[in-house]
């Protein structure tokens, strides 16, 4: 699979969870057993432009040459950035919570 895929299929999803989580996190939140507190509501927006962001840089990316500098550097950053979420949900699992 070219990274160029890869990077559209990113920003697709980014954006089409950022869009919620930014205009309407009192009735998105829920779905995923969240209460709707309002720090929870917040972190809710903050994480939703954070998603915006990833979606925005992910989609100027994905016609850029593969083996450009830039390219390089969105893949590791992404790397980086789903690990860290891998091993939050990873941690939360092993603790007992479920959603």
């Amino acid at each position: 699979m070219k990274l160029g895929l890869v990077f559209t299929i990113n920003a697709i999803v980014a954006i089409a969870f950022a869009i919620p989580l930014l205009l309407i996190p009192g009735s998105f939140l829920p779905m995923y057993a969240v209460e709707t507190t309002p720090g929870a509501l917040l972190l809710a927006r903050f994480f939703g432009s954070a998603l915006a962001a990833f979606g925005v840089v992910t989609w100027l990316v994905r016609a850029l040459p593969e083996d450009s500098a830039g390219v390089r550097a969105v893949v590791v950053a992404l790397a980086v950035s789903n690990t860290l979420g891998f091993v939050v949900a990873l941690i939360a699992r092993l603790e007992g919570r479920r959603w």
